[in-house]
């Protein structure tokens, strides 16, 4: 479960940005708020903005870090790192800074690093085990302070590289207090962008995830068709087949490469009749819901946190109404879901608390900027999509005029 997340110098995002999600002090909807330490999380935040306003970048940081913590695992010296920082600085100098706070087997962690091009510049590994802040690690360059641990921890400093994580490198060789972080990026924190873009475990395939879930398990297989039912009332069922295929190798004289290959379809009811479609014959919105259910599932059997740019995209806003309660209703104790939309039908107090109603907007300097609604003092009685459009929050698109010659 994260407790917040913050981002400096990265894309459109120059001064820091923090979403936190502690619970502020209402009371409506206590089914999507999770408890932890003396403090209350929320389950759900929802982001709104303009376009270029930073949302879909703030995901993108978090998916930058979920992946630089999985390919640390085999840098090698010299190796750059994915750098992008603040677009309009004449000079570039300033690291990209990544902290996470996150709570995993009931315990708090703390992990922060920042970079450059070329190398880690600094990284920290605290954890709360009792409630009181414990350094597992931190580092300045290549110096390291180490409190309780240094005896498993120092000999590993020289295995490490300037580019390279200490967190993997600690992980790599079984420290189990680094394993627990790595294994919540790699198990915990599923990270969607752009529809097609599915950011889970490091060897994860989407495609054989989706597949062989519904071929074993058939409390998955209705799961999705209830998912796809509710976009499309004549999908009954679902086949899948798959088969190992041979691909020849591109080099003379090596074995040839087996992949596995499926043939997906979804049954339609039409006038007592069912008709099979190819799954790549449906809709964008269709196919985009058969790989978000896997998703989904895993959050509703297990802890999980799904972060999603654009949830409402190619979805009826009815639809995104019910995956939001649908989410509310049935996921794990301290799985989350975090989310950009466009959709500002979906920003009542039905669905969601003030504290949960997040805006991206620019300042004058071409920064983002994020805050709550919470930060205005908005009642449960307000209109919260009403007010938004007529720019009470902030955070709306500028209208575009046109004035044709001679007009003045």
């Amino acid at each position: 479960m994260i407790l917040s997340f913050s981002v400096t110098n990265f894309g459109p995002i120059k001064d820091t940005i923090t979403l936190d999600l502690q619970c502020g002090c209402y009371k409506e909807h206590s089914d999507t708020t999770a408890p932890f330490g003396d403090q209350s999380y929320n389950k759900m935040i929802a982001m709104f903005g303009p376009n270029a306003s930073g949302k879909s970048s703030f995901i993108h940081a978090l998916r930058t870090m979920k992946l630089m913590v999985f390919n640390s695992t085999l840098a090698a010296v010299g190796e750059a790192l994915p750098y992008n920082p603040f677009l309009f600085l004449e000079k570039i100098a300033k690291p990209t800074v990544f902290n996470l706070r996150f709570a995993a087997n009931g315990v708090e962690f703390h992990y922060a690093f920042s970079y450059n091009r070329n190398s880690i510049l600094s990284e920290s590994l605290h954890y709360s085990p009792a409630g009181r802040d414990t350094i597992i690690f931190e580092r300045k360059d290549q110096a390291f302070t180490f409190t309780s641990f240094e005896k498993e921890l120092r000999p590993l400093v020289e295995k490490n590289l300037p580019n390279k994580l200490f967190l993997v490198t600690a992980s790599q060789f079984n420290f189990a207090l680094a394993h627990q972080v790595f294994d919540f990026f790699e198990s915990e924190l599923s990270i969607v962008e752009e529809n097609v873009l599915f950011t889970l475990g490091r060897n994860s395939n989407l495609t054989a995830l989706m597949n062989d879930a519904v071929i074993a398990d058939p409390h998955y297989k209705s799961f999705v068709l209830a998912f796809l039912k509710a976009a499309d009332l004549n999908i009954v069922d679902i086949s899948v087949k798959k088969q190992r295929i041979n691909i020849p190798s591109p080099i003379n004289g090596w074995p040839s490469i087996q992949e596995n290959q499926y043939e997906v379809k979804l049954f339609h009811e039409v006038d007592g009749k069912s008709f099979p479609l190819p799954l790549q014959a449906e809709s964008q919105g269709t196919i985009y819901l058969f790989g978000l259910a896997v998703v989904f599932y895993k959050a509703f059997i297990k802890d999980q946190v799904i972060v999603c740019d654009e949830l409402d995209a190619s979805m009826h806003p009815a639809l995104l109404k019910m995956l939001i309660q649908s989410f509310a209703a049935s996921a794990s104790a301290n799985s989350q879901l975090i989310f950009t939309t466009h959709n500002t039908s979906i920003m009542s107090d039905e669905l969601f608390r003030r504290d949960q109603i997040w805006f991206f907007d620019k300042d004058e300097h071409a920064q983002s900027e994020l805050f709550s609604l919470a930060d205005f003092g908005a009642r449960p009685t307000d209109k919260y999509e009403r007010d938004y459009l007529l720019g009470r929050y902030g955070a709306v698109p500028a209208v575009m005029t046109y004035l044709k010659e001679g007009d003045q």
